[in-house]
């Protein structure tokens, strides 16, 4: 086993053998990043050394993500003995053990996983995961990644979404660290976005408030933060209850059902803008539709919820409700991404909604693979366990045909598809 970082130091290069330092030696230039390896092979190790040697060349060369982008892809293997290693794929055909850390701003992972990060639990690997955790390492995340040849992608708790089997090219930008929630408690010199960071450790609030707002970053669960609301004997939230997701995605889409949307209590919200800078915006400033907040592509870093205060018994006596009503027509406790259909205009459908035309034609219980329209609800696919995202788009493909053969009525897809198309 050998472990070694090549960082651009003399007492980092006295620890290798001779024939390494003199082939890696850099010529009036350092490491713009901090590699760490570790590796059981020795035909790994003399590939890995003459990358980086090659690397180090005192000649012009790409930037660190451009070349990482191509090494972190694929490894080299310049010697015809040398075993073969898949880097950074997610199988090793070599027993290998490796981690990297790049120059990124926050937190990083190459080929992350992205199935386990979303309600559904399907879907392939993101070329890279950037984790932020905080606003300012988000902003900062956002423009390391955009110098990063592909596409930028925002995940929060992955609801809504769809996620395509195989490698997502480019960056993905998780907020699951950004998950906070306090009180700006009247604070009064600013926005109650940028109250003081004291105010984020008060965890006992009095019984009742003159100002019944609370503060989330876009990481924050949403229930997290219909519990917070409610433990505060404050109405608003509970009908938002079974909802998951996180609030950056929810505000976004405008998360809600029957019983209410999170815009309905929305005061103002935080956003990056594609250009990176940093705006506020109050409610009435905002275009919010139908399951559409229309943002246009600007990323929500946090909202100000303005709540009523109401008895805290009544609150969570309401959301029980809310609850139990929905456990007896949705997979709430199922591995699903919500609903996967947008309701029609209820002039083109009759008013029936998306999942009574799918109960209707008998579509319920409707497989493939390990994805099934839900026994409980039509405008819900479920994973029973193993399903790849190629079944459940198959499944989204068909039952759209056959409600439009049937009863001439497009469904269009509320879920968001993330592939390497876009």
């Amino acid at each position: 086993m050998c472990s070694f970082s090549p960082i651009n130091t003399a007492v980092q290069r006295a620890s290798w053998p001779s024939s390494w330092r003199a082939c890696a030696e850099p010529t009036g230039s350092s490491w713009p990043m901090s590699t760490e390896r570790e590796c059981t092979s020795t035909n790994t190790e003399r590939a890995l050394m003459s990358w980086f040697s090659a690397w180090a060349a005192p000649v012009s060369r790409p930037s660190p993500a451009a070349i990482f982008k191509a090494a972190c892809t694929r490894l080299p293997a310049p010697f015809p003995e040398a075993a073969p290693c898949s880097f950074w794929a997610p199988a090793i055909s070599t027993p290998s053990v490796m981690t990297c850390s790049l120059s990124w701003p926050c937190a990083a992972l190459p080929s992350a996983p992205l199935a386990p990060r979303t309600t559904m639990k399907v879907g392939g690997h993101a070329e890279w995961l950037l984790e932020p955790s905080s606003p300012d390492e988000l902003c900062q995340a956002l423009n390391a990644a955009r110098e990063f040849e592909g596409p930028v992608r925002f995940l929060g708790g992955g609801a809504n979404l769809l996620v395509a089997d195989g490698l997502l090219p480019g960056v993905v930008i998780a907020c699951a660290r950004l998950d906070r929630v306090f009180r700006p408690d009247g604070h009064e010199d600013g926005p109650a976005f940028d109250a003081p960071p004291e105010a984020l450790s008060r965890v006992a609030p009095p019984e009742r408030s003159s100002d019944p707002r609370l503060v989330a970053w876009c990481g924050s669960s949403l229930p997290g933060l219909v519990r917070a609301a409610s433990d505060l004997g404050w109405a608003g939230l509970e009908g938002l209850v079974g909802v998951p997701g996180r609030l950056g995605g929810g505000v976004a889409m405008n998360a809600g059902g029957r019983w209410g949307d999170l815009w309905d209590v929305i005061e103002s919200v935080r956003l990056l803008l594609t250009d990176g800078s940093v705006v506020d915006k109050q409610r009435d400033e905002c275009q919010v539709g139908y399951r559409d907040a229309q943002l246009g592509g600007a990323l929500v870093v946090g909202a100000v919820l303005r709540l009523t205060p109401d008895n805290r018994l009544a609150v969570k006596e309401r959301m029980r409700q809310y609850l139990l009503e929905k456990k007896a027509v949705q997979p709430v406790t199922e591995s699903s991404s919500g609903c996967i259909f947008k309701n029609p205009d209820p002039e083109l459908s009759d008013g029936r909604s998306a999942g009574r035309l799918i109960d209707d034609l008998g579509l319920k219980g409707l497989s493939r693979g390990a994805a099934q329209v839900s026994r409980l609800h039509g405008n819900f696919i479920i994973n029973n366990g193993g399903a790849a995202a190629a079944d459940v788009l198959g499944l989204i493909e068909e039952v759209t045909r056959r409600v439009e053969d049937q009863s001439s009525v497009l469904l269009t897809r509320e879920v968001r598809l993330w592939s390497a198309e876009g």
